[in-house]
């Protein structure tokens, strides 16, 4: 695998990070494209949500609610137990 990345992969990387993040020169390239990640990542699990509402309904959206408040509490019982 060679260390080259395409130019079209940093284009849309740098327009995502300059969008969001005014200080793009103070951040490293790798939290650059963990933070273009993330947000690509939620903007996904939204869409992912708003179709599984269209097709089933609003009692999905109560099993989502229900499914991120446990993920949550697993998260923050976690860090208190200091992983």
């Amino acid at each position: 695998m060679s260390t080259q990345t395409h130019a079209a992969d940093h284009s849309a990387v740098d327009a995502i990070g300059e969008a969001v993040s005014p200080d793009a020169d103070l951040q490293s390239r790798r939290e650059l494209e963990i933070a273009t990640w993330l947000l690509v990542g939620v903007a996904m699990l939204v869409v992912f949500i708003a179709v599984l509402v269209w097709l089933f309904g609003l009692p999905v959206l109560g099993i989502v609610g229900l499914i991120a408040t446990v993920l949550v509490f697993a998260i923050l019982t976690a860090y208190a137990a200091g992983f």
